[in-house]
């Protein structure tokens, strides 16, 4: 069981890369890449040791000791509820924070990435033996992607800076990039006048004097923060919340203040929106000044894959390569399960993945 024997077990050995050739020769960094960060002590280089259960959560002992959990709580709901449909949610937080850490192009992540896959491919060979290869389905996806490190993206060394005007088709950045301070930024806005609580990525928080402001009051804070990044290139948008429409353009309208009006809640939003520009992002302070983030409206942020596995609903091999909504994780998970999906669903956005209609 993943208990504290299992924890103290994780603990004990040191990270070392499965195949430190295989990363050498695929990813596109090297081990002691510029702008990695050393959280909590475990380094920028293999091996890496974490000197505390917190610091585990940014190694692949986290993820191995949730695979660990999700086989004992899957025998157990077979042997309890053998003749129910069971939803076992699994979120595989490590490979977040390791690519918040060392970035997503290095060693770290994708030697993390390929024990997940190892593990995931053991945790399917426990369910075969629990059910049977026809007994249980699968989908797999994540919530966001990353932000190239920014000494990575300025070099011009990346791969995909390698393209030619036709450039990157994730829209990753080349020549530029950088990160936001939160605490900086609250401070260069305030200025000591009371206005300003705070920045939260990506809001600006102002405090009940500044919310107290006249129109043109409250214009010309936006002004101010307008004229903080003037010329640098470091933001590509500054949004009142108040002003934002209501009603948002369709999901086929990609453009940027489409992706940024479905960005906010204007119920429970900051009181203005922060718009990095490509390659920028707020610094998530687990190593201050180095690592990436996530966040933006670019592809090389928002687009990940979604992958199904349900024998007898999904023809293997399907591809459905048009853009899908979120929601459709939502709704297939539904359908899978034999509950009524969620309300407030689009049908023409949230398309039925166990259909055989592709």
């Amino acid at each position: 069981l993943a208990d504290a024997a299992a924890v103290a077990r994780a603990h004990a050995g040191a990270w070392q890369p499965l195949d430190a050739g295989w990363l050498a020769a695929s990813t596109a960094t090297p081990d002691d890449q510029e702008g990695e960060g050393d959280y909590l002590g475990l380094g920028v280089v293999f091996p890496h040791s974490a000197r505390s259960v917190k610091a585990m959560r940014a190694t692949p002992a986290g993820d191995a000791l949730l695979f660990e959990l999700a086989r004992a709580a899957a025998t157990n709901a077979v042997q309890r509820a053998p003749a129910r449909p069971v939803l076992l949610a699994l979120s595989l937080s490590s490979h977040d924070y390791i690519a918040h850490v060392f970035g997503p192009n290095s060693w770290e992540a994708w030697d993390e990435l390929r024990r997940i896959d190892g593990a995931l491919a053991e945790l399917f060979a426990a369910l075969d033996a629990l059910v049977g290869p026809t007994g249980w389905a699968a989908m797999l996806t994540g919530d966001h992607g990353s932000t190239p490190l920014p000494e990575l993206a300025r070099s011009g060394k990346a791969p995909w800076c390698r393209r030619g005007p036709a450039g990157d088709y994730w829209q990753r950045p080349c020549g530029r990039g950088g990160r936001l301070s939160a605490p900086e930024l609250a401070r260069r806005l305030d200025d000591g006048r009371g206005l300003v609580a705070g920045v939260v990525d990506p809001f600006v928080y102002l405090t009940a004097r500044g919310r107290a402001l006249p129109p043109d009051g409250r214009a010309a804070l936006q002004r101010r923060i307008d004229a903080l990044f003037a010329g640098s290139g470091e933001v590509a948008q500054v949004i009142d919340v108040r002003t934002a429409p209501e009603v948002c353009p369709p999901l086929s309208d990609e453009s940027l203040p489409a992706l940024t009006c479905r960005s906010i809640r204007r119920d429970q939003a900051g009181d203005f929106y922060i718009v990095p520009a490509p390659g920028f992002f707020f610094d998530p302070e687990l190593a201050v000044g180095r690592g990436t983030s996530h966040g933006s409206p670019y592809l090389y942020d928002r687009t990940v894959p979604l992958l199904v596995r349900a024998p007898g609903r999904v023809p293997p091999g399907t591809t459905r390569a048009a853009p899908t909504s979120f929601a459709a994780f939502a709704r297939t998970a539904a359908a899978l399960l034999g509950v009524p999906e969620p309300s407030g669903l689009a049908g023409a956005d949230a398309p039925d993945l166990t259909s055989a209609r592709f």
